[in-house]
């Protein structure tokens, strides 16, 4: 849930703007109380905030085009160096003496 997209406001407005946005946004009702409630929450707390405008205006497009999203086909592959990675099964803690 993006708070700015809910109250349809900026990133930069204050915290009487975000007062008068979650009036506004109730009076609406686009949106739940509980999503306005947690919107308000959000933008009201500095870290909160904060965090919430890294991720909601962050540029991720650059980044996206250097991934490789395309699927392992086999374990073989996922697994290339060699090296065992995952949960350990009942077959691991057989005693081979």
């Amino acid at each position: 849930m993006n708070p700015y997209k809910v109250l349809n406001i900026d990133r930069n407005v204050t915290k009487q703007d975000i007062l008068q946005a979650v009036t506004l946004a109730m009076r609406e009702r686009r949106h739940s109380s509980r999503e306005i409630a947690l919107a308000q929450k959000k933008l009201m707390n500095e870290l909160l905030k904060a965090s919430e405008e890294f991720v909601c205006f962050i540029d991720v497009a650059p980044f996206l085009e250097q991934l490789d999203m395309t699927l392992p086909e086999t374990m073989a592959q996922v697994f290339s160096d060699g090296k065992r990675r995952g949960p350990v099964s009942d077959a691991d803690l057989t005693y081979e003496g």
